[in-house]
């Protein structure tokens, strides 16, 4: 189950839990339900006013001629991301994603094709560029 800004995983768990307790409970059987919750995790969603994403947006539309970036948010899992938000303080933090939606993530047969991989390195550098060039415009330089 995948949880959205402003829900609570102890939320959901507890309203997933409840349904199923009732929904077995209809069915009259001699079976007992134990429901545990083996994984959790809160969602993470970037600042897109960050500098951040002003630099990432620059560098997709430079390599990527003139594309502007697409901020669907799909419900992907990266979990590092949650351990970054907390460790930096909730420093501002980015993904800049590189692949495919068919790249089958996580899975045994995940993949990127060259042309993601190259162009990813391209657009890496070119944020970097970019996000030094606002730096150095937001102190003064």
């Amino acid at each position: 189950i995948r949880t959205v800004p402003n829900m609570t995983v102890a939320h959901v768990e507890d309203c997933v839990k409840r349904h199923l307790v009732k929904v077995f409970g209809g069915l009259g059987s001699r079976n007992r339900l134990k429901v545990n919750c083996l994984l959790a995790a809160r969602p993470w969603v970037g600042d897109i006013a960050d500098f951040n994403f002003e630099a990432a947006a620059a560098a997709t539309m430079k390599v990527h001629e003139g594309q502007e970036p697409d901020y669907t948010r799909e419900g992907g899992s990266i979990p590092i991301t949650l351990t970054f938000d907390e460790v930096t303080d909730g420093k501002p933090l980015i993904l800049l994603p590189i692949g495919q939606g068919d790249d089958g993530a996580h899975s045994q047969n995940e993949k990127i094709s060259r042309w993601n991989y190259i162009t990813g390195i391209k657009t890496l550098g070119t944020y970097v560029h970019e996000f030094d060039k606002l730096a150095r415009k937001a102190r003064g330089d």
